[in-house]
């Protein structure tokens, strides 16, 4: 019986269920197996570029030393993983609140937009790299420098993210929502 005749199962017309199943689960496991094999060469070929090279390890550590390592330490990064967790949701959230109060200021309020914007954009492209020693600097390696340093890369998109928003809101709208 094919599935077009069979009410229950309603597939394509003139497929069997044994056929759909099959072809579904091909085309998953070639979806699957894509990404997979690339990761595999790419990986391997990063194992054989630093063994050829030469590279120290301290440059660019081998997928396989990256492994034994990370293997040997898994018990601390998992100790870690819960404070790092913490100051970046703290920091997104502090991110939240500052870009939306200063991105509502700035979209609202020319005379802010011309006073602190070019100051913001002008930190923006400091990469950030860059920045971390100096954060570890000035404020230590506590959980607050972390957090703060956190704030500093999310802030941004935050407050370009609602300043665009405010300003393509259509005039209809903020009158509606003012009545």
């Amino acid at each position: 019986m094919t599935v077009a005749q069979d009410p229950a199962t309603s597939l394509r017309p003139g497929v069997r269920l044994q056929e759909y199943v099959v072809n579904n689960a091909a085309d998953w496991s070639l979806r699957l197996a894509q990404p997979l094999l690339a990761a595999a060469i790419l990986i391997g070929l990063w194992e054989l570029g630093v063994h050829i090279t030469g590279v120290s390890k301290v440059i660019l550590p081998a997928p396989s030393v990256v492994a034994i390592t990370s293997f040997e330490f898994f018990s601390l990064m998992i100790q870690q993983a819960g404070p790092t967790f913490w100051a970046a949701i703290w920091g997104i959230l502090a991110s939240a609140v500052l870009g939306i109060v200063l991105g509502t200021l700035v979209s609202y309020s020319k005379a802010v937009m011309d006073t602190i914007y070019p100051t913001i954009v002008f930190f923006q492209l400091i990469p950030k790299v860059a920045l971390a020693p100096v954060f570890v600097l000035w404020f230590g390696k506590e959980i607050e420098a972390t957090i703060l340093f956190s704030v500093f890369i999310a802030f941004f998109p935050v407050l370009v993210a609602t300043i665009a928003g405010l300003n393509a809101t259509n005039p209809t709208y903020e009158r509606m929502g003012h009545s």
